[in-house]
């Protein structure tokens, strides 16, 4: 996370700096270092996997571990909105506008996607249009380790693209990827497929809502854990849920839902079990439930945000989502704050999620974090979480293999939770059409099988999930004939 911190209280005079999160350490965040870079809307941040810090970059310029710019990584973005902004403001400007990847099946190699541009006449005035999506190499074993840019603004396609909001999946394969990226003015969106050999525009698809001007650039897309959902929020539009296939990279099954609320900018973002959809307009935060019948109807609002300002003056309101590796949800803040908001339970339903406004207070005033995509989508540890025990001691949780059989049922459903004996304890969780809890049973290392009578309840649809120590860590659905 980068940001700035005020020296004086009678001169505003700024320093910059990184606050960086470990979640192998207690408390997960420390004060890094200052730097003489800028961050405000624009921000990247790369490390491998050991989550040891390789670079970042706020648009201008990649800067590497030393904090000074990497070689070849001055200008990446040249043009009159680097002349303006980068020289001015101190960073290229737009939310989620820069996505880095290591690169697939070569070690020590990262990409770093970024939009040449050009201006255009909106009414009286001049705006920036992203004219397609180009690429950066780094290759991190040049320069004694501190790493060189080897390739730099390689054009992939042009076409004039969505201001920001640059997001990307694993393909189904779990070595490539997929990046999705939207058309301004349109509804079209395109599928970008990056391989090892080659990186390259892989197709299109018009699909939901058409996007204007406005709100193109602002708001927040966000990916399921498990890479096959996707959703979109910003200030103009519904919100958008669509599958996604992350075989062939085609997005189906769109689903519109409305906050019937006052529309201002925000996020969103998917509880690690894809259960639920969060979605916050600077105001409120929303919870839906998507296995429900009527979606829509599932609309709840978590909390809303108590008014606090910093010096009476920055609010510390509700924006972006992000997911922590240790499954919480964390939330910033609009502007300048030196607070994050964290949902610590995602996975539960109404106000058992646990949202907990300004948990986090960092050392930085910050506007802007970075994003990631799901680097565990695909892998053994998808479900996994870091956490901390009170000793200060990492411990990675993982989510047990869980059977639910027969499938349909009619009289006995039995459940069956290999690899149950490194949690405490656990919960199975039986829901109804409409979400309703219609069934709860506990679960414990040595209760081996467990048998629940079904013969009660009424034919139709269920889900069932199973909670580890609060965590929702497995989740499907079951037929009662």
């Amino acid at each position: 996370m980068f940001g700035y911190l005020e020296r004086s209280k009678c001169k505003y005079r700024f320093s910059f700096g990184i606050t960086e999160f470990n979640f192998n350490n207690n408390p997960i965040y420390k004060y890094r270092g200052e730097m003489s870079l800028d961050f405000a809307t624009s921000s990247l941040y790369m490390s491998d996997s050991l989550g040891q810090l390789q670079f970042y970059s706020n648009g201008c310029e990649i800067m590497n571990t030393q904090d000074k710019i990497m070689k070849n990584g001055n200008k990446i973005n040249p043009g009159k909105r680097y002349d303006n902004n980068c020289n001015s403001i101190g960073d290229y400007g737009g939310f989620f506008a820069f996505l880095s990847l290591p690169k697939p099946a070569t070690p020590n190699h990262y990409l770093v996607f970024h939009n040449p541009e050009y201006r255009i006449k909106i009414d009286t005035d001049y705006e920036y249009i992203l004219d397609g999506l180009n690429y950066s190499e780094i290759d991190m074993t040049r320069q004694n380790g501190l790493g060189e840019v080897i390739k730099k603004g390689v054009n992939i396609f042009k076409d004039t693209l969505v201001y920001g909001n640059i997001y990307a999946s694993k393909h189904a394969n779990n070595q490539d990827w997929w990046i999705v990226k939207k058309k301004v003015y349109s509804n079209t969106w395109y599928k970008i497929l990056v391989t090892k050999d080659t990186i390259y525009k892989y197709s299109s698809q018009k699909l939901g809502e058409i996007d204007d001007w406005e709100g193109g650039g602002s708001g927040q897309y966000c990916f399921s854990k498990d890479g096959t959902k996707f959703a979109t929020y910003n200030m103009t539009e519904r919100i958008q849920v669509f599958d996604f296939d992350r075989n062939a990279g085609e997005f189906s099954n769109a689903k519109y839902l409305d906050l019937n609320d006052s529309i201002y900018s925000g996020g969103c973002a998917f509880s690690p079990s894809g259960r639920f959809l969060y979605v916050t307009n600077l105001i409120k935060l929303f919870q839906f439930d998507l296995w429900a019948t009527d979606i829509q109807a599932s609309k709840t609002i978590i909390g809303e945000w108590d008014g606090y300002r910093i010096n009476n003056f920055f609010p510390t309101n509700l924006n972006n989502l992000f997911h922590g590796p240790d499954c919480k949800l964390y939330i910033s803040t609009q502007g300048s704050s030196r607070y994050l908001h964290v949902i610590n339970r995602p996975d539960e339903k109404g106000a058992a999620c646990d949202f907990v406004q300004r948990a986090i207070k960092t050392t930085w005033y910050y506007w802007q974090t970075p994003h990631f995509p799901h680097y565990r989508t695909g892998t053994p540890y998808e479900n996994y979480c870091d956490t901390i025990t009170s000793t200060g001691t990492p411990i990675l949780y993982f989510a047990p293999n869980v059977k639910v059989y027969p499938n349909p049922v009619q009289e006995m459903m039995k459940i069956e939770v290999l690899g149950l004996q490194s949690w405490r304890k656990g919960t199975f969780r039986l829901f109804d059409s409409m979400g309703r809890l219609v069934q709860e049973h506990q679960l414990t290392a040595d209760s081996g099988e467990l048998a629940i009578n079904t013969l009660s309840l009424p034919k139709g649809i269920y889900a069932w999930s199973v909670y580890l120590e609060g965590f929702g860590v497995q989740s499907g659905k079951v037929v009662k004939e």
